[in-house]
């Protein structure tokens, strides 16, 4: 189906063929799989080839699977000699008696006139049974296993060949078996460990005979030594050349990446790598495939995790290329996906390279800014002491917005910035997160301002007395004092959120905020007052430290009370007289005949 006519088919195989890959071997993969997937990147079709990028970077993440394990394909392993014979064996041992049955099954379903009179004799019928089973058991086991083995497949994908040879090899057809009989076309093989497996019968090909008469032909000797881009020579040595198909070899993708990779990586096969490393190529945004790069970002951590940090210069060019692309999806994409980077790849990479790339994007869009943000905590624990000191300076960009009206943006800064004051020592958190906190707590949008009340609770709790002296006397000429009336309403929310959170002493607080929230009950704004009558009522008039005579502000506090219950505003009163449903349905009587006779 992947070489079907119709290219509706062909994109339907790209868009599966994960799915397909998760359900085989390792060895599938490398010589069957991949080599097919490798046609449908170099499609005729458009659709068709869009679809295989599409799909190429989970594809190529399902080889991850076995490395898992701890069975990475060694040199050895990569030249075709993969030991799967455990997960065969353990796999395909119940298949022996079941297929064995079923073509007993077919012979015996067969009508013969001969065995029509023997249908009324239960014992004949078993006995035959019994002696049929055991006739084509000993039929296939005599046969089939005098077959030679299967050579191990070769991986020339990626081999530089001469072009002659090339040719020539293009035209080795493989002579296609004849029909045989049922009971012929699965046969038995003997493992090493005494299991019995069924397998498809191998084809005999001259390939020998083929293969000389291709050397004569060039005038060469011995067989042209394969050779992998990136890799020594010597580092596979091939005695016997098997081809992996009968088409010629594709060519290279015209991307080739400018780093030279040090180390060789057998992880996946180069084919593979080279297509997904090209998809970041210009002439794909000439063509109008623009979504190429957004598909090569999107999977670039389940990549990087197949290849393993040892292999992550092969990725480093990409990841450049993709951290300024035009198009800022990509950009967005690759910034919400650093931290996935970053605990794959380990503390040296991020520390010396993915730190540059997480802030250079925090001067970027707000749509791609908003992809680091909302990671910010995640990727800010992995870096070490000195690079976090390196990266605080640098929040303070999260406040130019191209978007004032924006206020989600600041509700996740705040939300972050909580999160992270567990990683900053007190001179850090007084120097970079307490003024983007404050100036987060003038914010215009209430629930942005209310989020920043629970972030200074958490600054105040994770500084010495100090620091938070100095704090609360900020707090009372930013906020307490403010000539706009929505900051002084937060005021007794924030002395609230303290008292609640344990921020601080009740000493402490007596004498710094008590006195500044208090003088709040003359404010002229009536919300001023509610929000005021909400703090006196439910952690003063209660709190035993506070209502006791010999507090500093026990006489202010009383002035305080009476002042409020007299308040002109019924919803300042109703704080003092919730408790006495009489008091409340006499306010509501009052209020509502004041409001007939208004009409």
């Amino acid at each position: 189906m992947c070489s079907d006519d119709l290219w509706g088919v062909r994109k339907a195989c790209a868009e599966v063929f994960t799915v397909v890959a998760s359900c085989v071997s390792m060895q599938t993969k490398w010589y069957t799989l991949s080599p097919l997937f490798v046609t449908l990147l170099r499609d005729e079709s458009r659709w068709v080839r869009l679809a295989a990028y599409q799909n190429l970077g989970q594809f190529i993440a399902t080889f991850h699977e076995e490395n898992e394990k701890g069975s990475e394909m060694s040199n050895d392993e990569s030249s075709g000699l993969l030991d799967e014979t455990p997960d065969i064996a353990k796999q395909t041992e119940p298949a022996v008696p079941d297929l064995v049955s079923e073509l007993v099954d077919q012979e015996t379903t067969r009508p013969n006139e001969e065995e029509t009179e023997d249908v009324g004799h239960p014992a004949n019928n078993h006995q035959q049974r019994s002696d049929l089973d055991e006739s084509v058991k000993n039929e296939i086991l005599s046969e089939d296993l005098q077959r030679p083995p299967k050579p191990p497949p070769s991986p020339w994908s990626g081999a530089v060949l001469p072009t002659e040879l090339t040719e020539l090899l293009s035209g080795l057809q493989v002579e296609e078996q004849k029909e045989v009989s049922p009971t012929k076309y699965m046969f038995v093989e003997e493992l090493s460990n005494g299991q019995l497996i069924w397998r498809e019968p191998i084809a005999e090909l001259e390939v020998e005979k083929e293969l000389e008469r291709v050397y004569k032909k060039l005038g060469e000797g011995s067989l042209v030594e394969g050779t992998i881009p990136g890799c020594d020579n010597d580092l596979f040595h091939h005695t016997n050349l098997t081809p992996l198909s009968t088409s010629p070899l594709p060519p290279q993708p015209p991307y080739t990446p400018k780093s030279q990779q040090s180390v060789c990586q057998n992880v996946i096969p180069q084919d593979l790598l080279d297509h997904y490393l090209w998809m970041v190529d210009p002439s794909h945004s000439e063509s109008g495939d623009t979504e190429m790069a957004r598909y090569c970002a999107f999977t670039l951590p389940a990549v990087a995790l197949t290849l393993g940090k040892d292999h992550w210069d092969y990725l480093k060019e990409l990841f450049k290329i993709l951290e300024g692309d035009m198009q800022w999806k990509v950009r967005k994409t690759l910034a919400s996906s650093l931290h996935e980077l970053g605990a794959l790849l380990g503390d040296e990479v991020v520390n010396s390279q993915l730190v540059q790339s997480f802030v250079w994007f925090f001067k970027d869009l707000d749509e791609v800014r908003i992809g680091a943000l909302q990671h910010l905590m995640e990727f800010f624990k992995l870096l070490n002491p000195e690079r976090r000191k390196y990266v605080l300076p640098k929040l303070r960009e999260f406040l130019r917005l191209d978007n004032e009206r924006n206020w989600r943006f600041r509700l996740e800064l705040v939300e972050q910035l909580i999160a992270i004051i567990g990683y900053c020592d007190q001179n850090d958190i007084s120097d970079h997160i307490y003024p983007l906190i404050l100036s987060l707590l003038k914010d215009k949008v209430w629930t942005v301002r209310f989020s920043a009340v629970t972030a200074l609770s958490s600054i105040l709790k994770a500084t010495h007395p100090e620091l938070r002296t100095i704090t609360l006397m900020d707090i009372k000429t930013e906020i307490a004092i403010s000539q706009k009336w929505y900051l002084r309403q937060s005021y007794p929310k924030i002395c609230e959120e303290i008292l609640n959170s344990d921020s601080i002493g009740l000493e402490q607080f007596c004498e710094y905020a008590m006195h500044p929230a208090l003088r709040l009950r003359w404010d002229r704004v009536p919300n001023v007052r509610i929000a005021l009558a909400h703090l006196v009522t439910s952690k003063f008039m209660n709190n035993p430290y506070f209502s006791s005579p010999i507090n500093q502000h026990y006489i202010e506090l009383q002035e305080t009370i009476s002042l409020l219950k007299a308040d002109e505003d019924r919803d300042v009163r109703y704080y003092f007289n919730r408790n006495d449903p009489d008091e409340n349905a006499k306010e509501i009587f009052d209020s509502s005949k004041e409001g007939m006779n208004s009409d």
